[in-house]
């Protein structure tokens, strides 16, 4: 028997939901430490070009798995399945939750400090002190730090995501 729609919806939104939670594990244990090996001014760029090829793909899929998540809630709890829509509720309440941590530990602290760093080593390319020097060794360190905090803080967008695809397969298979 082939599956019905909602069977397909509700593993695509799994699916989504999970690889947002991937995407960024990955990039918290793979890519922000082999940034970490490089020199100060190619880490930024390399963190501003990754940043800004995925700051619009990344928060529009976890909005859309939350969207996606209350409607199917919805539509389980008109036929009678309200255990699995309760499941769906929490699951699009994990997938929303990602927002104001982004927000509250991230965009200001690390974000757009690491942005401006960035855009100081483009700058920099046109006009250096007289050492070639982009910045003092302090600086340095501080970006460095900068770009594994955000390592560590991005991790906390990974726990949400996988326990709300999770529950979707869950809601899925049950």
């Amino acid at each position: 028997m082939p599956p019905k729609p909602t069977e397909v919806w509700l593993a695509t939104t799994a699916v989504a939901a999970t690889s947002v939670a991937s995407l960024n594990l990955s990039l918290s244990i793979i890519l922000t430490p082999g940034l970490l090996l490089l020199p100060t001014p190619l880490m930024l760029r390399q963190w501003a070009a990754t940043y800004r090829r995925l700051s619009l793909a990344s928060p529009l899929t976890v909005i859309a798995c939350g969207i996606s998540y209350i409607a199917l809630a919805v539509r389980l709890s008109s036929v009678g399945l309200a255990t699995r829509a309760r499941l769906l509720g929490a699951a699009a309440a994990l997938c929303f939750a990602v927002i104001p941590w982004t927000r509250l530990f991230m965009t200001k602290r690390l974000n757009e400090k690491i942005l401006a760093l960035a855009d100081r080593v483009e700058g920099a390319a046109v006009a250096k002190d007289e050492e070639g020097a982009v910045f003092t060794a302090q600086e340095e360190r501080s970006a460095k730090w900068l770009v594994d905090q955000w390592g560590v803080y991005n991790l906390g967008r990974v726990v949400p995501m996988g326990i709300a695809g999770a529950l979707g397969v869950f809601a899925l298979v049950w």
